[in-house]
């Protein structure tokens, strides 16, 4: 990889990708809690439900967001696939799976997995029976942009390396 994909990857999307998380989970935060002062941490719909759906829904969602900036970059000219991969990469997206769809739910699905006993642990220790509305929105967002600042960089390399592999011509 070249220095500009790789600041392209890892800092430009990664970046890009907490701002837009933080903002888009804000607003549904914001709008899933409107008229309440509090959010239960334990009940459906609460905290604990909201965070791990947010767990999943960052990185389903941001497969396909991935796809359709790669798509427009490279048509742009602003970025071109990388021809080879760093060694420790070459595993992981090897690993991941082929299609769009397939990759959005298994990355969806790792994401919940990795992360919900972390949410969860957090929410025992606070302690707490409710949250307030803002306290709530908050970690909502900080939790979106964290979780969309890590795993942005994967996808953004998958989304990549599929636009690579349509421009090869078929023999």
């Amino acid at each position: 990889m070249t220095p500009a994909q790789r600041r392209y990857i890892f800092v430009e999307c990664s970046i890009g990708a907490a701002i837009v998380n933080a903002l888009l989970n804000a607003g549904l935060g914001w709008v899933g809690t409107h008229g309440l002062a509090v959010f239960p941490v334990w009940k459906i719909p609460g905290v604990a439900g909201d965070l791990l759906a947010t767990a999943y829904g960052v990185s389903f969602g941001t497969c396909f967001a991935a796809a359709v900036q790669a798509r427009v970059d490279i048509g742009r000219g602003r970025i071109t696939p990388p021809t080879s991969l760093p060694e420790a990469l070459a595993p992981v997206m090897a690993a991941l799976p082929r299609g769009l769809l397939a990759r959005a739910i298994a990355l969806g699905v790792a994401s919940t997995v990795a992360l919900g006993p972390f949410i969860l642990l957090g929410l025992l220790l606070a302690g707490q029976a409710t949250l307030p509305r803002g306290t709530f929105i908050a970690i909502k967002a900080a939790f979106s942009a964290v979780e969309g600042a890590v795993v942005t960089p994967i996808i953004v390399l998958a989304a990549l390396l599929d636009r690579a592999k349509k421009a090869e011509p078929t023999p």
